[in-house]
């Protein structure tokens, strides 16, 4: 992704610069061959520092996320199809994660790490590709909603009680 892209044109290269201040959301979907979102700058810049809302839809060749897309300001998350998505930390706000179909590395296990994502109140998954639920679920200390939809090609995937009743204690 090139400066021109995020709005920043020549400029001073010593001055913080910050690219799209009062976007909150962002969706991008329908993105069949783009693989890397890399923002490479000399510059100081921040970008998107008041992104509430980021949506990553049918991206089936993307393979990761600039940290800086899960900064603080973060509060709702949605990936769907994105088979190849490796996501190693969730924002440490995050309030709303949606996860469909085949959303890469999320499909399998929530990047949990020491206590972050605590903030986590609800999690939606749905038509997940794989036969279990992702690692990490009973982690979610906040979590007030859940939602679990069967995907329809493969009714024989659904949760044991055993999962649902580790989060119940949780």
């Amino acid at each position: 992704m090139s400066l021109e892209v995020l709005g920043v044109l020549n400029g001073d290269s010593s001055a913080p610069v910050i690219a799209f201040p009062k976007l909150k959301e962002l969706s991008i979907w329908d993105m069949k061959h783009w693989e890397e979102w890399v923002v490479k700058t000399t510059i100081n810049i921040t970008v998107m520092p008041l992104l509430q809302t980021l949506r990553i839809l049918s991206c089936p060749m993307l393979k990761s996320l600039p940290c800086h897309f899960l900064s603080n300001s973060l509060r709702e998350m949605t990936i769907e199809v994105c088979p190849h998505l490796e996501v190693s930390r969730l924002p440490p706000f995050l309030e709303e994660l949606k996860i469909g179909r085949d959303a890469g590395s999320l499909s399998i296990s929530l990047p949990i790490q020491n206590g972050l994502c605590t903030n986590l109140k609800s999690l939606e998954l749905w038509d997940l590709p794989h036969s279990t639920l992702p690692q990490g679920l009973s982690q979610l200390k906040a979590l007030t909603a859940f939602s679990y939809r069967v995907c329809l090609r493969n009714c024989s995937i659904l949760p044991t009680s055993q999962t649902f009743t580790l989060m119940a204690k949780s």
